[in-house]
């Protein structure tokens, strides 16, 4: 399945990259003007509103869907506005100062539906960033930094808590440490999620928990197609909405199937979500391991459709169900206990086969 989100990201910014191979040449313009401004705006109100009619979908959604209609109007329309430019040989607006309005105009255009940032975010990747390694205080604006950091890059966390009112959206390889589960607190009252890693993304997560804070409804982890460790790290506070739907402390979900993404969770304490403290779907087979699993609303741990993976030397306390497989799902699940779980320990559903070692 291609993608649709990086058809975007390839179109926009190779089409950027026509204005270095069909400028005006070496000859010298009187009074050349730069559009690149004006430029970068119309690049992005003509993304906006072939946008418009998606803005209801989640990005795994928008990744899904066999047809986007307006994407060809939308790449004829940007092709057209960026040749105009590039052929002009009164306008003097080059590659880079193109890249850099159409990255401002993006960062400026951003709003708060987890799509939109989705989207954004995989242009602005386009864009120069490098690997960088910081450390951060509660004080930092942390959804200022995330833009800056190249592949590979890291962050470390004071003690402290942090406050975010938006989703974190993580598409490449990002490590985060904080100074102790216990001691970072990232408080998030984002909707849909406080982080959301999605495609090629490669998020380590080490000595902090992540907490959803406020009404809205979200939960706290979103996985889609990416690969997660998690080494002592809290999750909690993931709120159910109107339909039943989100309030997990981690979901793991995927467009398409993924061969061999790895997710790891050690020593993790995931407690106080609504629906479930980890929800696994797809093909996911995540290791869950010495960890504690409390006071979730569904259930402990669900599994759902062909997922899988190694449960293994995790308590479950007060959850509605401690571990639920459903589907076809096929869990391993050796040397864990379960105490005073609402409705069961384990649940098994009739197409299930876990593995009970």
């Amino acid at each position: 399945m291609i993608l649709r989100a990086r058809i975007l990201l390839t179109f926009v910014c190779s089409l950027i990259a026509l204005v270095a191979c069909s400028g005006s040449g070496d000859a010298e313009v009187a009074d050349a003007v730069s559009s690149c401004e004006a430029s970068a705006q119309q690049v992005v109100a003509r993304f906006d509103a072939f946008l418009e009619p998606y803005n209801d979908l989640s990005p795994d959604e928008f990744l899904a869907a066999p047809n986007l209609a307006g994407l060809d109007d939308f790449q004829n329309d940007i092709a057209d506005l960026v040749v105009d430019v590039a052929t002009n040989p009164n306008d003097d607006c080059t590659e880079r100062d193109l890249e850099r309005e159409v990255d401002m105009a993006l960062e400026d255009h951003a709003g708060t539906g987890l799509l939109n940032q989705y989207l954004v975010g995989l242009i602005r990747q386009g864009l120069a960033v490098e690997r960088r390694d910081i450390a951060v205080a509660p004080d930092d604006d942390l959804l200022a930094l995330l833009p800056l950091l190249g592949p590979g890059s890291s962050i470390t966390f004071s003690a402290g808590t942090f406050s975010l009112d938006a989703t974190v959206l993580i598409q490449s390889d990002l490590l985060l440490v904080g100074a102790g589960r216990d001691e970072t607190i990232i408080e998030s009252s984002a909707e849909s999620a406080a982080f959301a890693v999605l495609g090629s993304g490669n998020l380590v997560v080490n000595d902090l928990s992540v907490h959803h804070v406020g009404d809205a409804p979200a939960s706290v982890v979103l996985v889609i197609d990416a690969a997660l460790e998690m080494v002592r790290v809290g999750l909690a506070g993931g709120i159910v909405d109107a339909d039943e739907g989100g309030g997990s402390g981690l979901v793991l979900t995927e467009s398409e199937k993924q061969p061999d993404v790895a997710v790891v969770l050690d020593d993790a304490v995931i407690f106080g979500n609504e629906a479930a403290g980890i929800a696994v779907t797809g093909s996911f087979a995540p290791d869950v391991l010495n960890s504690s699993i409390e006071a979730n609303g569904q259930c402990g741990i669900c599994f759902f459709d062909e997922a899988g993976g190694h449960i293994q030397s995790n308590t479950f306390v007060g959850n509605g169900v401690g571990l639920q497989s459903s589907g076809a799902s096929t869990p391993e699940i050796s040397q864990n206990s379960f105490d005073n779980n609402l409705v069961a320990g384990i649940l098994i559903e009739v197409d299930a086969a876990p593995v009970l070692v």
